[in-house]
């Protein structure tokens, strides 16, 4: 059944003093839900430095029409009149299983590193962008490539469209999935290495084990919580490796290929919880981001990236070998 991410939108309450937390309460095709989102007021104790705008991801909604409703609720108890809306949701074009979709963001590393579609801004900290040497299948040339030099090396990724931890939970309530065709040369410490990875208590990440395991992390409902799907085969020391990895609500289900083939599926029980602080829609190449925009945490010194997806669909089989086949073609293999 094809759904759509709805995402609930409003502007700050205004009061003598300020509101303590909002109540927001929507219809989906399972019934009614209740959150209670806290205000910022204990960051901020002047309300004119407190958010002016607000957002909480619904989740992903079959076509139909809905009702959500918010009251404000002051310090003391006092609640705003309730503001009540419904939305449609359009039936949405499901996606041919036997053909690629188009991806969200598509990172390209000829001449310059950028995002071809524009979703994200990328800053690059003392990696290369360059012509590298690489091997797929046994057969040798050079291709455009993100190289990192040291183990400071890497590019940090902002998505320019979810500027809230909530939003980012839109991008994923659909399904997610996160494309690498890399290899990661540096071994020497036995040491995980972060290849497209966004993890600081919470968010997901696609990275390799210190046996060369890929892997893909997301976070599970909760701070510091979260579930894995780990490769059953390890990447190649020299070549590319393909890796297609997927987060699936609609069937709880994370996946990882390798190479166009199925690696192993796992389950996960909660919903997306994202990074932590300003990591929430920020993620790294070659390392894992950290809270104040730093990509220190599990970083490698020789990593050769070649392609860079990400899509907001979890790509099923036949979908994961197309995209291998065309990151091959499309390298010139």
């Amino acid at each position: 059944l094809a759904t759509t991410p709805c995402t609930a939108k409003w502007e700050a309450a205004r009061d003598e003093e300020f509101a303590h937390h909002y109540e927001l309460t929507w219809t989906s095709q399972s019934g009614s839900k209740t959150v209670w989102i806290m205000s910022d007021y204990y960051r901020n104790p002047k309300p004119d430095d407190m958010m002016k705008t607000w957002e909480y991801s619904l989740g992903a909604f079959p076509a139909g029409t809905y009702s959500a409703t918010l009251v404000a609720v002051d310090p003391w108890g006092k609640s705003s009149a309730p503001v009540t809306t419904q939305f449609t949701v359009e039936q949405a074009e499901p996606v041919d299983p036997g053909t690629l979709p188009d991806a969200y963001v598509n990172l390209d590393f000829d001449g310059t590193m950028r995002d071809a579609n524009g979703k994200v801004s990328i800053t690059n900290f003392g990696g290369s962008v360059t012509s590298a040497n690489v091997t797929v299948g046994g057969m040798s040339r050079s291709v455009p490539a993100f190289v990192t030099t040291s183990k400071t090396s890497y590019a940090l990724c902002q998505f320019k469209e979810f500027t809230s931890a909530e939003s980012m939970k839109s991008l994923m309530a659909g399904g997610f999935t996160v494309e690498a065709f890399y290899v990661d040369k540096d071994k020497s410490d036995g040491q995980t290495r972060g290849v497209v990875c966004g993890t600081e208590y919470g968010g997901w990440g696609l990275a390799e084990t210190k046996d060369r395991m890929p892997y893909l992390i997301v976070g599970d409902g909760a701070r510091n919580t979260y579930k894995s799907v780990y490769a059953t085969s390890a990447a190649s020391a020299s070549e590319l490796t393909h890796v297609v990895a997927t987060y699936d609500p609609s069937s709880s289900k994370l996946t990882i290929y390798i190479n166009g083939a199925l690696q192993a599926t796992s389950s996960f029980s909660s919903t997306f919880f994202p990074g932590e602080g300003d990591a929430f829609n920020r993620f790294c190449l070659g390392a894992d981001v950290t809270n104040g925009n730093k990509g220190t945490h599990y970083p490698s010194s020789s990593m050769v990236i070649a392609d860079a997806k990400i899509y907001t669909t979890a790509l099923n089989a036949t979908q994961a070998a197309l995209a291998f086949d065309k990151a091959k073609k499309d390298l010139g293999f």
